[in-house]
């Protein structure tokens, strides 16, 4: 029997020329992919955009414009700070116990100087309260000194001697006695005291209504006082 070729060589080793046009297809498909890649470069592939988000308008101050409310970190509304508590207080703005009529808040001159918030103690032709002025105030404990200036008012009607007595829950201190045209500073420690009370005098009222009603008719003084305590304060 003779020898057999196989289908895809030839004589002497020769490639089918099948095969020949398969390389020559792919080399060229190989070389126009190079030149693509050359010709249109590829860009690095970046994320498609989100959503855009709006951005906050901008805060204006002019009037009409709600204020933000301050929040807590637990999302709760912060309460405003206490307002902080007086270092001193007029005691006449304080309420006392019982009004005393014959006593009002006015600026009286004391031994020179005018104090402008000062307890004016005077009677126009009979006193009450046997001829004393009486004031009670309610301190709660809260107060550490009490401060005050004594003495007759400069523009009385008659020369004087004023009489000043201060009282601590009860417990009366020594009296501090005033001519005209000087004064005298009461400076005193009320700490843990409740109540204080204030007491004035002038030393000869006629106490009596009847005799000064026969005073006055006469023309005798009844000796009518004319006395102040100026500007005063307690403090913590």
């Amino acid at each position: 029997m003779g020898n057999l070729r196989t289908p895809d060589r030839e004589a002497g080793g020769r490639p089918s020329p099948g095969l020949e046009v398969w390389g020559f297809v792919i080399a060229a498909i190989g070389v126009l992919v190079a030149i693509g890649a050359w010709i249109f470069p590829q860009s690095p592939s970046t994320p498609p955009p989100g959503p855009s988000t709006p951005s906050a308008p901008p805060e204006t101050g002019g009037a009409g414009s709600p204020s933000a409310t301050p929040t807590s970190s637990s999302g709760g509304r912060t309460r405003s700070p206490s307002p902080p508590v007086p270092v001193s207080k007029w005691l006449t703005d304080l309420e006392p116990v019982a009004d005393d009529s014959e006593v009002t808040v006015e600026g009286v001159s004391i031994g020179g100087t005018l104090y402008e918030r000062s307890l004016h103690y005077s009677c126009s032709a009979f006193c009450n309260n046997a001829g004393t002025s009486d004031l009670t105030y309610v301190l709660g404990k809260d107060y550490t000194k009490f401060r005050a200036v004594v003495g007759a008012n400069d523009a009385a009607a008659e020369p004087q001697d004023g009489v000043f007595l201060v009282g601590l829950d009860g417990r009366d201190l020594k009296p501090v006695r005033v001519a005209q045209g000087h004064r005298r500073t009461i400076e005193l420690d009320v700490r843990g005291v409740i109540r204080l009370r204030l007491r004035a005098y002038r030393p000869g009222t006629t106490r009596n209504p009847a005799l000064a009603g026969a005073n006055a008719a006469g023309g005798v003084s009844n000796r009518l006082p004319d006395l102040a305590w100026g500007d005063p304060r307690v403090s913590r």
